[in-house]
């Protein structure tokens, strides 16, 4: 893509997102001023009709996740713009939700159109591991600044040898992808490993997760091997490098069974850890 070319669709990601923008002010005001506002609103484009996004992506994957977020969102404002009511507060937190889990994606987009570096992985369509952590203590701080919930899953393959198998690695792609919400995010970590951000989820929500992916892992695609799951509730002033050590710590036990086990992560004290780990290598000694 030539310089010029690269220029037209950064402006057109960023006018696309703006449009965006406007569009959910729209909305709003539609929703809760049915008498003062114009409803006719005029939806934006979907992204795989603008030549320039499509061209710059280079990704279906990414291209159809943002195009499914779409018409969720569009198929919500609908929802709270034809009622005669003023929508609920579930209604309205659906729309809300969805609305910034897709701007938060369109950000990302023009902030990695300007770097070059979509931090996506390009053989699954799920974020790459060099943007995880930073992008995991963003959501920790927005968490701590709203006071909602937030929760991750650490999946790994337990197989070891299935962990570099390219059709594996697809498997578990696809079963994330068709089990996490439009605004979770989901990041290829490497060795047969992925780390899915569960955006207002508890870690209740994130053992749901699990067994949704199980589901379609085992049932929709018909995979015979299993995948172990580690679940941890990041709490702020949390350091999430080392509360990723300590879930990882946590699944290798769980993979060691190799039966596809899932469990919760339970914070304790450095020490406390210390004497689990010497109990453990007894245990196998």
């Amino acid at each position: 893509m030539d310089q010029n070319s690269e220029h037209n669709s950064n402006n057109k990601l960023s006018a696309f997102a703006n449009d965006y923008a406007i569009w959910f002010s729209q909305v709003v005001r539609a929703a809760f001023y049915p008498d003062s506002a114009n409803k006719d609103i005029l939806e934006p484009v979907m992204v795989d009709e603008i030549a320039e996004i499509v061209e710059k992506l280079r990704n279906d994957m990414v291209i159809d996740r943002l195009k499914t977020i779409q018409l969720t969102l569009h198929g919500i404002a609908n929802k709270i713009i034809e009622s005669p009511d003023i929508p609920s507060i579930k209604d309205f937190d659906s729309f809300w939700q969805t609305y910034e889990g897709f701007s938060v994606q369109l950000q990302r987009l023009e902030k990695d159109a300007l770097l070059s570096d979509f931090g996506v992985d390009v053989a699954s369509g799920l974020r790459s591991s060099t943007v995880m952590v930073s992008e995991l203590e963003r959501e920790l701080e927005r968490r701590s600044r709203r006071g909602q919930p937030f929760s991750m899953a650490v999946l790994r393959i337990d197989n070891v040898e299935l962990r570099a198998d390219e059709k594996a690695l697809e498997a578990v792609s696809a079963a994330i992808l068709k089990t996490i919400r439009n605004f979770d995010d989901a990041y290829v970590s490497g060795n047969g490993e992925y780390v899915v951000s569960l955006k207002h989820s508890d870690t209740t929500g994130g053992l749901r997760f699990v067994a949704r992916f199980n589901h379609a892992l085992k049932d929709d695609l018909g995979m015979k091997f299993t995948v172990s799951s580690c679940v941890a509730e990041p709490l702020p002033g949390d350091d999430v490098p080392t509360l990723l050590a300590n879930v990882r710590a946590d699944l290798d036990q769980l993979c060691g069974l190799g039966k596809g086990e899932s469990g919760q992560y339970e914070e304790v004290s450095p020490l406390n850890r210390f004497l689990q780990s010497l109990d453990h290598q007894e245990k196998e000694a």
